[in-house]
């Protein structure tokens, strides 16, 4: 099959790549890593700074950018998949049968830093890197052998200028949402108070000053099919398919389904299965469809005696349908 020749070719290319690299160690900068699911992971901010590049932790969704090589990566320590100059890429992947697909593992927070499998740097981001006792060996710009410094701009939704401080090499990781946005932020649903359609995180202190609310995004059905690769779902049929056998699975198999439409339909999830692990990934699919109201949506389907129905959740309209395979979940666009 075509995809074992690609993996054994980026295998072969990884061996001879670290061969190349054992001059590194002749006169190393290196830093520790970690170990996760047998994987080495490496602190990203320090290596990018270290090597001549940039750091920059937005605080209005809580992500960081990191621009080295001429690419820009965009990493949310809660998702299993960065973005790589607007491309959705997994940290890691596995293969079953013919298949590879994307394993549901995220950075690891560790001493205030992010941590991100060294392959990953290595042959996504492009980084020079090689690994020996636990530390990775890089070349450094210069003598910059310090911490990393974190620049954290804080991005206004309604005009304003930007600010920003230097974090030293922590960032404020005290978010629980599990779908964080990565893109532009929503506009109002409705006409009147500014704020409707979104939630707004409000500037502190009192009197003087501005408030500068930060809005949840709006995601449409393309947006979201990419971001389903970082849950696990692979191509088939036209559309995604969530089953433990990949695209090969059989049907009784499948778990969850997602197609792409168009006009009064924007996308469509589909429910075949439920578990304590596909319930999560479909509240996330959800929070990403409807980011104020997918806990809602969630908590009508979750109903022994739930009936087909249409409902209207963050200016989508959504129709609930009630088959002999499952549950049918229909997004109109937002209004």
């Amino acid at each position: 099959m075509k995809i074992k020749k690609v993996v054994a070719t980026l295998t072969v290319a990884t061996v001879l790549f670290s061969s190349q690299l054992a001059h590194l160690w002749a006169s190393p900068s290196s830093v520790g890593t970690i170990n996760n699911g047998n994987k080495q992971y490496a602190p990203i901010s320090t290596i990018v700074t270290q090597m001549g590049g940039q750091v920059q932790f937005n605080e209005a969704d809580k992500t960081t950018t990191y621009t080295i090589n001429g690419k820009k990566v965009i990493i949310d320590d809660k998702l299993s998949f960065a973005q790589i100059d607007g491309t959705y890429v997994p940290y890691e992947t596995k293969t079953i049968g013919d298949w590879t697909i994307p394993v549901f593992r995220t950075p690891v927070s560790n001493g205030g830093n992010t941590y991100v499998p060294v392959d990953f740097l290595v042959s996504k981001v492009g980084l020079k890197l090689d690994v020996k006792d636990n530390q990775v060996a890089f070349e450094a710009v210069g003598d910059n052998n310090s911490t990393s410094t974190v620049a954290t701009v804080n991005v206004p939704s309604t005009g304003g200028s930007q600010s920003s401080s230097n974090s030293g090499s922590t960032k404020s990781t005290g978010v629980v949402e599990s779908n964080r946005p990565v893109s532009n932020p929503t506009k109002p649903s409705s006409g009147g108070n500014s704020n409707s359609g979104g939630t707004t995180t409000p500037s502190s202190g009192s009197g003087s000053g501005t408030t500068q609310p930060t809005k949840s995004p709006t995601y449409t059905g393309s947006d979201v099919k990419q971001k389903l690769y970082g849950l696990g779902f692979v191509d088939k049929n036209g559309g995604l398919t969530l089953n433990p056998y990949g695209a090969n699975g059989g049907a009784n198999y499948s778990q969850l389904g997602f197609t792409v439409g168009s006009g009064n339909r924007d996308m469509s999830l589909l429910i075949y299965q439920s578990s304590p692990e596909i319930d999560q990934k479909i509240k996330t699919a959800l929070n990403w469809i409807l980011p104020t109201k997918g806990g809602t949506l969630y908590g009508i389907i979750d109903n022994a005696g739930l009936q087909s129905q249409t409902v209207e959740l963050d200016g989508r309209t959504v129709t609930i349908r009630v088959t002999s395979y499952g549950v049918a979940l229909d997004f109109g666009p937002v209004k």
